[in-house]
Order: structure tokens, then sequence, then C-alpha cells
């Protein structure tokens, strides 16, 4: 109602104009290696940085700095990643906000505590599909097979975590019922600092409040991923 989707549009897919500068080897230990990537992005002439500690234990540590060099650019939905795996990678524990969903700007009822369940538990069939399941402050999440392999993620700092098994991409306004939702052999994993609040003070124009925006400034965050077995 507010016309976000218009307004936020240089941040769409910005994945696909990302240009990667360079990819440096920064250190290397007896047991680690520590790699830093930094890349272009169009939109608002900004450089994004990854930098990977990756040890052999098998886990990695995952850092990402965003900086923006154009005031001009809108508010940012959502600052994050997301990864996709094998289907079979269904059942999943948390320590965060739970049972249900909770959002940055809704989550009072959701009580921080340990939670399980499938991930097609986590989807919430709203009448008209969009955003659904995530869930805030998060400090680790596990994801594993029936034979309990998988892996973990813990934030450096609190994160949103929301999983899928459907890819983001294809809820668009194609989709307009639950029952033409694509559902996928896969399950996409999105791994957040924030995204931006659902608001809901009213349904036509008033934006979330300004506490649960991201604005045009820096970021950064980071997680580290363990194998399980």
């Amino acid at each position: 109602g507010n016309g976000m989707p218009a307004r936020c549009a240089p941040w769409k897919n910005i994945q696909e104009k990302r240009h990667v500068k360079s990819v440096t080897l920064v250190g290397e230990t007896a047991d680690s290696i520590l790699l830093k990537v930094v890349s272009a992005l169009e939109p608002g002439n900004s450089d994004y940085v990854n930098s990977y500690t990756i040890r052999s234990d098998g886990s990695i540590r995952v850092t990402a700095e965003l900086f923006i060099r154009h005031d001009t650019m809108p508010e940012i939905p959502r600052f994050g990643m997301k990864m996709a795996l094998p289907g079979d990678y269904t059942y999943m524990q948390w320590y965060g906000r739970g049972p249900h969903e909770s959002y940055w700007d809704r989550k009072s009822s959701a009580f921080i505590g340990y939670y399980s369940g499938e991930v097609m538990e986590q989807y919430t069939p709203y009448i008209f599909p969009q955003e659904n399941g995530n869930k805030t402050d998060v400090r680790w999440v596990t994801l594993t097979n029936a034979e309990g392999m998988g892996f973990r993620i813990e934030g450096l700092q609190p994160l949103e975590v929301n999983l899928h098994q459907y890819l983001e991409e294809n809820m668009d306004e194609r989709v307009t019922h639950t029952i033409d939702v694509p559902f996928e052999n896969l399950v996409e994993v999105c791994i957040d600092l924030h995204q931006m609040g659902v608001g809901g003070d009213d349904s036509w124009g008033a934006l979330p409040h300004p506490q649960y925006h991201l604005p045009v400034k820096e970021y950064s965050y980071g997680y580290r991923l363990r194998p399980l077995r």
C-alpha cells in the first residue's frame, strides 16, 4: 500500500548486478585460511565485502559488509544472504523466538526459547501468498536430514532466519493463491541481519515505524557454519 515494491526496486535481484573486483588470500595458519572477496554493486555504486575463515574442522566463519556510496538510494528491504540445500534437509532446531513466525516489529508474542520442527511446518498459508515464516533473535539454528547429517548456523550477533521449500523468487505477482506456490525438492535458507518491519498500522500507505527500517548506511554482520553428524 505504500509503494515499497516500486520504491525499493533498485535492490531487487541486486546479486545479478554484482561484479567481483578481487578475491584475496588474506591469511593462513596451520588449521585455517582467510579469504576476502570484494564486489561492486551497481545500484548506489556500493561495495560489498565478504570474508570467509575456513578451518580444518570444516567450520566456516562468514562476514558481510555493505558500503553504500550514494545516499539517494531507497531503504533496504533486507540485508543478508541465502542459499539452497537438497530437499532432504528438512528437520530444524533453533534457539530464538518462536514457535510461530516473528518479525522485527511483530514479535511480542514469540518468546525466546528452544524450538524444533519440520521446515514445511514453518510455512504460514496466508490467503494471498507473501513473505512468511521468519524467525527473529535467533542465536543458532540447525538443519539435518533423516540420518542426522547437516549443519549448524551460529550468529555472531542475533540473526533473522527463514527457511522454505520453495524459491522466494518464484513467489511473485503471478502467484495469487497458496495452492499456486511452486514447492520444490529443496530448502532455501535465508540468513539475515534484518529485514524491514512489516508495518500494518494501515494497509493503504503507512510505512513501518522508523526504528524498523534499514536506511542507507553501512551494515555488517556474520555467522558460523558448522558441520553436524
